[in-house]
């Protein structure tokens, strides 16, 4: 039974040092981290973590949202956590599968992640829009 932690950033220039001070909080004894999109489920140290985690362990995020953004991705890996009988614990939404209230809001947040994503998106395409119509160049990340 082991307390295992998972720390995803989307780029290269995002900290992790707020993720890691909640990991430090649960004083879990392994984190797997990486610096990819969470719009995009094939990472390397989420399949790493996912292959590791056994039964009776808890699986530690700050947010829903470090694990995946689409709702589909999501419930999956939900899905694989479940069948593993690991439980899942979230700072941010505070979220404990152990729980049937955890269990429950385990079912809402997949879908506001994915909203805040889709959100995400499209407030970054409008701002590249108004910075085209008014001549200035297209920023190097969009």
């Amino acid at each position: 039974m082991s307390k295992i932690g998972y720390i995803r950033v989307s780029t290269e220039h995002q900290e992790t040092a707020r993720q890691q001070e909640v990991m430090c909080g649960y004083q879990v004894d392994r984190i797997f981290s990486e610096n990819l999109s969470g719009a995009n489920a094939d990472r390397p140290q989420l399949r790493a973590m996912l292959d590791y985690v056994c039964e009776g362990d808890t699986l530690y995020v700050e947010s829903i949202s470090r694990l995946g953004r689409s709702t589909k991705d999501l419930l999956n890996i939900i899905d694989t956590l479940t069948d593993k009988d690991v439980t899942l614990i979230s700072y941010k939404e505070n979220i404990d599968t152990d729980t049937p209230t955890g269990k429950f809001m385990l079912t809402v947040f997949p879908a506001l992640s994915q909203f805040e994503l889709l959100t995400l998106q499209l407030r970054q395409r409008e701002g590249i829009e108004i910075a085209k119509a008014q001549g200035i160049a297209e920023p190097a990340y969009a």
